[in-house]
């Protein structure tokens, strides 16, 4: 007797589903692996463009500042460690960051001066034929940020009065300007960023060096 097409077995069926789950799983494992990985590139690109425009402001900034003193006392520039600046500079003091990576106390930051310039270009003193020099005082800092994340400011002075900040880049976790021990004016700048994410962490340095004008 010929009989008809028979049913799958509940054993069958079972083991099918497993199977038809397993592709499942193992689909989505790929995706979210790929997805993570994704997030994580994308952050770390974000973090190499951010790091490359705050090089490129601070290296051309420096560029225009200059190795200056004055009979007041001010000899610039002046580099402090993790916001302890000293008189006569201890305006620009502020509480210290925290870094995951490096040591806190060899974060170095500046202060310099900038030549003093109006529509036509440079100043110069017509007393002495030199530059002229801007009363405003600038300063690149790391100072933590109300949400918990460390950010690099350029700040400015008037005497002594913060008149402005503005940053430069998030997820700081250690900088150090540093001038070369044979020549001064060729100052030395690394950034190290550090971002959490959800699932790891992103850790990138970068550096480039300035040379001062004088």
């Amino acid at each position: 007797m010929i009989s008809g097409p028979r049913g799958l077995t509940l054993l069958e069926t079972v083991v099918a589903l497993t199977a038809i789950l397993a592709v499942f799983l193992m689909g989505y494992a790929l995706w979210a692996s790929a997805s993570s990985q994704d997030e994580f590139q994308r952050a770390r690109l974000q973090i190499q463009m951010e790091g490359l425009r705050a090089l490129k402001e601070i290296a051309e900034t420096l560029k225009q500042a200059g190795i200056i003193s004055f009979g007041n006392g001010e000899s610039y520039p002046y580099y402090f460690i993790n916001g302890a600046a000293q008189a006569p500079f201890a305006y620009v003091t502020h509480d210290p960051v925290q870094s995951r990576e490096a040591d806190p106390d060899l974060i170095q930051e500046i202060v310099f001066r900038m030549p003093l310039a109006d529509q036509n270009g440079m100043v110069v003193d017509p007393n002495t034929l030199s530059l002229a020099w801007d009363a405003r005082v600038l300063a690149f800092v790391v100072v933590t940020a109300s949400d918990g994340v460390n950010e690099l400011r350029r700040r400015t002075y008037d005497q002594g009065n913060q008149i402005d900040e503005r940053t430069l880049a998030r997820h700081i976790d250690f900088v150090s300007f540093m001038p070369d021990a044979q020549d001064p004016a060729q100052v030395g700048i690394a950034l190290w960023f550090y971002k959490p994410l959800p699932k790891g962490a992103i850790s990138h340095r970068m550096a480039c060096q300035a040379r001062l004008r004088n």
